[in-house]
């Protein structure tokens, strides 16, 4: 968005003399004052190949533990766009491959969030080196009683080698050398579709074969990822409102878990943009 100002002005001033009996001299002084502001609002949508390519890439393992180690929440975001970590499935809700969480899935994302709060798991990637790595950091006073049993169900849980301290972390199932973290990511696709198999549906849209049963097998512990209802009247206190053959279907307004899953939905999008410049404006609105 593009905002233009503009201050525009003139003076006039003018006299005259009249040397009839009954005339007299005459003086006038005028001025005007114009401004003006004219905002220039450009869209460039992504589209074609560009775009396919954000919605079907996976986001990158590096970028989502760079979240996690930024202060973002291991059990928000590694639910959110993680399937598998070294064969350790997340929850699936889409009906091809629904499935219900590795119990020790749950207490990888709780371990690891311990870790990262204690600084005893960190994510580094030295210049120079091809391959992310998770490392272990040794404090010099040595680490807490919890910490060092939090670590050990790590490396035993993942398969790693408890005596080194440096994991390399990549994409994929299952690791293909000894002390890897493979990680199997989600795209955006994907993400929006377990979500979407998530939200409740008027039960007789199931009836009518309009779509499918809700997923609702979630972790009862750490609860639903989102909660998106659906209502026969109109809602007043809506995050997000969508209205589809005689439904609302919404995020409440009060409801910080849903809607924070919804923002940071924007943050990830961003993650798998290839960065390519735009090619021009598309559509322009001016004042």
């Amino acid at each position: 968005m593009i905002n233009q100002y503009s201050l525009e002005g003139t003076v006039e001033l003018g006299a005259g003399s009249n040397t009839s009996v009954i005339g007299g001299d005459t003086l006038s002084v005028g001025g005007t004052a114009r401004y003006a502001d004219r905002p220039t609002i450009t869209y460039t949508p992504i589209s074609g190949r560009k775009f396919a390519a954000s919605l079907l890439t996976p986001v990158s393992p590096e970028n989502i533990f760079a979240l996690v180690q930024a202060g973002w929440p291991a059990d928000v975001i590694l639910r959110l766009t993680v399937r598998s970590i070294n064969g350790i499935d997340n929850e699936w809700a889409s009906p091809a491959n629904r499935r219900v969480a590795d119990p020790r899935f749950a207490e990888l994302l709780n371990v690891w969030s311990r870790l990262r709060t204690s600084r005893a798991l960190g994510l580094r990637r030295d210049k120079g080196v091809g391959a992310a790595r998770i490392f272990v950091y040794h404090k010099a006073d040595g680490m807490s009683d919890e910490d060092k049993r939090d670590l050990a169900f790590l490396q035993e849980t993942l398969g790693l080698d408890p005596e080194i301290s440096e994991y390399s972390l990549s994409y994929g199932l299952v690791p293909e050398k000894p002390n890897e973290i493979k990680v199997l990511t989600s795209s955006i696709l994907q993400i929006m579709n377990e979500l979407a198999w998530r939200m409740d549906v008027p039960p007789e849209h199931v009836d009518e074969g309009r779509t499918g049963p809700s997923f609702t097998g979630h972790d009862v512990e750490a609860g639903p990822l989102i909660r998106i209802h659906t209502s026969t009247e109109e809602i007043e206190d809506g995050y997000v409102i969508v209205r589809n053959r005689d439904h609302w279907f919404y995020i409440d307004d009060r409801d910080v878990a849903s809607k924070r899953t919804f923002a940071m939905l924007q943050i990830i999008l961003s993650l798998t943009d290839r960065g390519e410049g735009a090619r021009g404006p598309v559509v322009t609105i001016s004042n």
